[in-house]
């Protein structure tokens, strides 16, 4: 009735989304698809949230045909969330077991996009990469990659090393940041800590700030709070600067609780850790928040608030283990 309206495009958006929450999909589907590109961001939007639909659906076909033609169009003055539609197209790739064509993908864009710190795909293509690399190397179809050196290098983390290095030595700081990120939290599930914190000291001591995306803002901020480094508060204020919507903000809160604690500012402290639990509720580090909010409270002689923290942890089933034992 009111095409014409200002915000007739936010109202199809809306609609779209209440369709989908409903279960609606092919109906949201048809809603979303309506919008045009003179829609903007909203555009932006609705083009993933058909993807969402496709994958809800189980549509694979759907949702790599869906990508692609988003990828095609010529009619977008600024296309953007181009590595996301590569990373949902290799993805649909791997639910229809067409392993080759995913890792081609997976591959192009590492190396599009591996360098970019705005880029927030890399670390997920690399752990698809590294769960399918086995299925891959035994399937037979390693024709057109048999060259490549990811194939050549004989296991997944040799081929992690190798690019490493190759990225320090050619200047490509942010992917070898990357890749570092990466094998540092591979090391660690398998017990060799030493070997991982290494790599985050490499790092620190070869990256500048201004290549770190916002993970590896964070997490070399928390190695340098752990041994006293005053520059560590530099790492966390520029990835809230920088990175102030991205779910890795969570490290820096979390930092900046860490460092308040320490100095004995703990209203600072508790503040930061209501940041990180009331904004990214999810987050890994929601459960260490909790246990530095009690520690925080007994400092603040506030004893029985303390206990009820630990209590209320120690209910999660989540939580078992040392992090009980830590209550």
């Amino acid at each position: 009735k009111y095409v014409r309206h200002q915000r007739y495009d936010e109202a199809q958006v809306l609609k779209g989304d209440i369709l989908m929450g409903k279960g609606d999909l092919l109906a949201s589907k048809k809603v979303f698809t309506e919008l045009t590109p003179d829609s903007g961001n909203l555009f932006l939007y609705a083009v993933f949230q058909v993807g969402k639909i496709y994958r809800a659906l189980e549509d694979y076909n759907g949702m790599v045909e869906h990508f692609e033609n988003y990828l095609d169009r010529d009619d977008l003055f600024n296309k953007q969330r181009i590595s996301e539609a590569l990373y949902w197209i290799g993805w649909a790739y791997t639910q229809q077991n067409k392993i080759e064509k995913s890792f081609q993908i997976f591959l192009v864009e590492l190396e599009l996009y591996g360098n970019i710190p705005e880029t927030n795909e890399v670390m997920l293509i690399l752990k698809v990469l590294d769960d399918l690399y086995l299925q891959y190397r035994e399937s037979g179809y390693v024709n057109q990659l048999k060259d490549h050196p990811l194939i050549t290098a004989g296991n997944f983390e040799t081929w992690l090393l190798t690019e490493s290095e190759n990225a320090f030595d050619t200047g490509k700081f942010t992917y070898a940041s990357r890749i570092n990120l990466y094998l540092a939290d591979r090391l660690e599930k398998q017990n060799r800590g030493v070997e991982a914190h290494n790599l985050l000291i490499k790092i620190i001591n070869n990256v500048p700030l201004e290549y770190l995306d916002a993970e590896g803002l964070g997490k070399t901020g928390l190695i340098m709070e752990q041994q006293g480094d005053p520059l560590a508060a530099e790492r966390f204020e520029m990835l809230l600067e920088n990175f102030p919507t991205h779910p890795q903000r969570a490290l820096a809160y979390y930092g900046f609780a860490r460092l308040a604690l320490k100095s004995n500012d703990f209203s600072r402290a508790l503040s930061f850790i209501d940041k990180l639990t009331d904004e990214l509720p999810g987050h890994p580090l929601t459960t260490e928040s909790t246990l530095i909010r009690g520690e925080t409270l007994i400092k603040m002689d506030r004893a029985d608030e303390a206990i009820t923290c630990y209590k209320d942890l120690l209910r999660l089933k989540s939580t078992r283990g040392r992090y009980h034992a830590r209550a």
